[in-house]
């Protein structure tokens, strides 16, 4: 691959069809990773162990490189406009820096208090546990620099308009590597392979982008020159970090109350939310990389009635990927589990705990994408605060839920409080921007009336056909059934079909 060809610009058009492409490619081998990993570790101490090693440094790079690359953006931009190119380089390689001296002291907290965090994160482990977890927890801390400097990069890449590396190198090093190193160096009764494969995964990206970027991947330390953008970076942290941690601090609160139910069920709430994450993160990403861009111009030019149909169109799209997608998971989620993931360390046990609580995470699939569509409503009007008041509320909701819950329900307890946070985060979302930007009704009666319809007819035909025909082959044909079913009934009900989507998408693109 040659360096002129990783070093091409692309315009934004261009950048938004390559980033959607690469964007499917990782999803697909990212859940390709997932079942290697079920098939050497499944619901497992090992894969408890390391899951709760990770949360909390997720944790901490959504608080430093995940704020930091976000706001970075919008600062770098303005910099280089009003200061030129030379001053927007320095200040690349100062927030290089500054992402450095944060993540050592990150790294050097995750090592002297490990035993402390674990404590705090996840209050139900025994004491043997806590010391295995807090084990991890020490050697993975590298993880949280390698992470930085991965999404630092990723943001250089994009502001110098290389869409097509910053997709390409993710989607390609990133799963496969991981893939190919656990393949080599699995060990059901270690956790450290998993670590490995991350770092190893990381390190690999960084090394290619650094390659890339030159100069701008070198840290600078001369901070004194760069007080106002620095200071800025700083005052947008928070309220970044609040909207983009979201599904991290969810996942937090879930594994630390799973804390306290049997082994394996970290291991299960994941395979679940990884299940749940596949359509919603390929579909979602490539609707919004249009739509985004089409609902800020409507907003900036004052159009309200071109924002109303975008954010009607919006839910009618959502709705008619994700309805049936939720029921089909909660009638054949057992057979989606069991043909993704049960061989080898995956037991019928795990497949059981997987599929229960993919069922009522199920459940929240349609709010969620709600959630995002909104999301970029108010970040078309600049309105981070609301967004990161109503994701701190939610995350606060779901935690009182999984408290409630978590005794009688297990860890389908956990799953359901997570959705019934998602359905709650949208209701507000929508009686705010009602309220403060006068937007009408988003969701058409009668189109989800149509999606009812043709979704309760081919749940019903479907599992007609799995309780007469029964066993592999009656679930197998049901989740054809279910799918031809639908779409047939969609179409007869002047619901959509993919031809019409296609032109909504394409339209939309025409008008940003």
């Amino acid at each position: 691959m040659k360096g002129s060809f990783l070093r091409s610009r692309q315009g934004v058009a261009k950048g938004v069809i390559w980033t959607s492409i690469f964007n499917v490619l990782s999803r697909i081998l990212g859940f390709v990773r997932e079942i290697v990993i079920a098939y050497f570790y499944g619901a497992t101490k090992a894969y408890d162990s390391f899951l709760s090693a990770i949360t909390p440094l997720m944790l901490m790079v959504n608080f430093s490189a995940g704020a930091v690359s976000n706001v970075f953006v919008s600062v770098h931009a303005h910099t280089r406009e009003t200061q030129g190119n030379e001053k927007a380089a320095d200040y690349k390689r100062a927030m290089v820096a500054l992402i450095v001296l944060i993540s050592l002291a990150m790294i050097l907290f995750s090592t002297l208090f490990s035993f402390h965090i674990v404590s705090f994160f996840f209050p139900g482990f025994s004491v043997e546990m806590k010391n295995i977890v807090a084990r991890i927890l020490k050697y993975a801390s590298p993880l949280i620099l390698m992470n930085a400097l991965y999404l630092m990069y990723l943001a250089f890449l994009r502001v110098e308009r290389l869409f097509l590396t910053a997709a390409l190198i993710p989607a390609l090093f990133f799963n496969p590597v991981f893939i190919l190193v656990l393949v080599l160096t699995a060990n059901p009764a270690k956790s450290f392979p998993l670590v490995l494969a991350r770092g190893a995964s990381y390190l690999a990206i960084i090394v290619l982008c650094t390659l890339i970027l030159g100069k701008c991947a070198v840290p600078s330390f001369k901070f004194k020159t760069l007080r106002a953008q620095i200071f800025e970076t700083f005052r947008l942290m928070g309220p970044f970090f609040l909207i983009y941690a979201i599904g991290t601090l969810n996942i937090a609160v879930d594994r630390g109350f799973a804390s306290i139910l049997p082994t394996g069920t970290i291991s299960a709430l994941n395979y679940a939310v990884r299940l749940r994450d596949l359509p919603t993160g390929i579909i979602t990403g490539a609707l919004g990389s249009v739509m985004y861009p089409a609902l800020a111009t409507a907003v900036a030019r004052e159009n309200t009635k071109s924002r109303d149909t975008l954010l009607k169109r919006s839910f009618q799209l959502i709705s008619f990927f994700y309805i049936p997608a939720a029921l089909l998971y909660i009638t054949f989620g057992d057979f989606v589990v069991s043909l993704v993931y049960e061989r080898g360390a995956f037991g019928e046990v795990a497949r059981m705990v997987t599929y229960q609580s993919l069922a009522f995470y199920a459940i929240g699939m349609v709010f969620r994408g709600y959630r995002t569509i909104l999301n970029y409503l108010f970040f078309s009007y600049r309105d981070a605060g609301t967004v990161a008041l109503i994701n701190v509320s939610s995350v606060g909701l779901n935690a009182l839920l999984n408290f409630i819950l978590v005794e009688r329900m297990r860890h389908m307890g956990l799953a359901f409080s997570t959705s019934l946070s998602a359905v709650y985060a949208v209701i507000l979302l929508q009686l705010v921007a009602r309220k403060k930007y006068g937007v009408k009704k988003m969701v058409d009666l009668r189109y989800m009336l149509g999606i009812s319809l043709a979704t309760s007819g081919s749940v019903f035909i479907s599992l007609m056909c799995r309780f007469f025909i029964g066993g592999m082959i009656g679930r197998m044909i049901g989740v054809v059934l279910f799918c031809v079913i639908f779409l047939a009934l969609a179409r007869l009900l002047k619901v959509y079909d993919f031809k019409t989507l296609l032109k909504i998408m394409m339209k939309w693109r025409e008008e940003r």
